[in-house]
């Protein structure tokens, strides 16, 4: 849901600050309330824990203990959504982890139609077959949409593959969603002037903490190369690209990025000075 972004992207940020932070028991027992509660508002998150677990023994270099805190984390975020899960079971008959539109999304982003973004249903799906899956439970349609999106992967891997491409652009290509999911169907009652002065100051800044950020995240990496700082906001961009690519990706979806580009992108040029660096370590 659009309105979940802000939490979400604030839900991201708390969990990877605590995956810096030293690891111990108490950190684990957060790390996994606010995994729960997070994947709540947005199922993506799902793996983010197996992710977080690689960057625990990169900075630790013992798996062992990482591992019993990704076990304690998993728990806890479980335990968090088991209420949910109930509510689920008992509407729906069915065990659902937390949502039912992963299949939905996942045909929406591959099919003869696709564009790797949001379609109107009519446009992937004959008239027919949407009256018939009127009939289904909500899970049951999931489930067959999730069947033709695979069946539709199968048989067209290069279109898929194609697709992938297009969601990457879908995903970082601008940023002026949030003007119109914030607007909605007011929109028409701004005047036309003051909306385009919205979305150019909001892709103006947008491009330019991307620029600001890229040539950070150069420096940086030229400088530590792949220490377990680096690495964290490296993956934590590839897992936000990659979870999409199955299904459908749009403006908004990078939003939880966002905090990361601006904390990069505000380095003080004096850290990648070389000889700072070389004073610091003496």
């Amino acid at each position: 849901m659009p309105m979940a972004d802000t939490p979400f992207s604030l839900s991201v940020l708390v969990l990877l600050y605590l995956t810096l932070k030293r690891m111990t028991y108490i950190n684990a027992i957060l790390t996994g309330l606010v995994f729960g509660i997070t994947a709540l508002m947005k199922p993506v998150v799902l793996f983010f824990p197996l992710f977080l677990y690689c960057i625990r023994i990169v900075r630790g270099k013992k798996w062992r203990p990482a591992l019993i805190h990704l076990v304690l984390i998993l728990a806890i975020g479980e335990a968090i959504m088991l209420p949910w899960q109930i509510r689920n079971y008992k509407t729906f008959g069915s065990f659902v982890l937390v949502s039912n539109n992963g299949g939905y999304n996942m045909w929406m982003g591959n099919n003869e139609n696709a564009s790797g973004g949001v379609l109107p249903f009519s446009a992937y799906i004959p008239r027919d077959t949407l009256l018939w899956m009127k009939s289904l439970n909500e899970v049951e349609r999931d489930q067959y949409s999730m069947q033709q999106a695979i069946k539709f992967i199968k048989s067209h891997p290069v279109q898929a593959t194609t697709l992938a491409v297009k969601k990457i652009v879908h995903l970082y290509f601008k940023d002026s969603k949030c003007v119109t999911y914030g607007l909605h169907d007011s929109y028409e009652q701004v005047p036309a002037a003051v909306l385009m002065a919205m979305i150019v100051l909001t892709e103006g800044y947008y491009y330019s903490l991307g620029i600001t950020f890229l040539i950070s995240l150069f420096l940086l990496l030229k400088r530590e190369k792949l220490s377990p700082r680096t690495c964290l906001i490296v993956g934590t961009i590839l897992y936000f690209t990659l979870i999409y690519l199955p299904f459908i990706a749009e403006g908004r979806f990078h939003m939880p990025l966002i905090p990361l580009f601006a904390i990069v992108a505000c380095i003080p040029k004096s850290y990648f000075d070389m000889k700072s660096a070389k004073a610091e370590i003496q």
